[in-house]
């Protein structure tokens, strides 16, 4: 849970906080998009796509379900391992940003739906994997809305 405050809130804040330290004029929601996309996407998605992959008793256990399920577990690492490497590819181009925040945000909305209809058995943990989800699909909602402020600034 400290790991999962830290990637997704802590740590990207702060790197906000330096950039925009050093490049006062720019854009908050610019910076906001760049390293929470970099951090929440992108670190997050390889080191949980590592942890399901390499140790999918983990997710078995937070997922309440037997080892059988294993290979399944570490297919869902190798779709967090791809989201990774976008979001972190996407502190290099903008372009790369938007493809991370799409494909990740489709990816964990469906994740949170299958928690939310799983509510009446999920313990704690499945919960902040919900909330966390949630948390990247309002990232999504931003780096689109930002996408768009940046573009009809671009037009006038």
């Amino acid at each position: 849970m400290i790991y999962v405050i830290g990637v997704m809130l802590v740590i990207p804040a702060i790197c906000v906080a330096i950039d925009y330290s050093r490049k006062p004029k720019e854009d908050l929601l610019f910076l906001f998009c760049k390293w929470f996309v970099f951090w929440a996407i992108g670190i997050r998605g390889i080191t949980g796509g590592l942890m399901q992959t390499l140790n999918p008793a983990y997710t078995a256990w937070l997922l309440q379900t037997g080892t059988d399920n294993y290979i399944i577990i570490r297919e869902l690492g190798g779709a967090n391992l791809s989201f990774g490497v976008l979001g972190i590819i996407s502190i290099f181009s903008h372009s790369y940003r938007k493809a991370a925040a799409l494909s990740c945000a489709i990816f964990l909305l469906v994740a949170a739906v299958i928690h939310i209809s799983r509510l009446s058995v999920i313990e704690l943990s499945e919960v902040m994997s919900l909330v966390g989800d949630l948390f990247v699909v309002a990232i999504a909602v931003m780096v689109f809305a930002e996408d768009k402020k940046r573009t009809n600034k671009m037009n006038s």
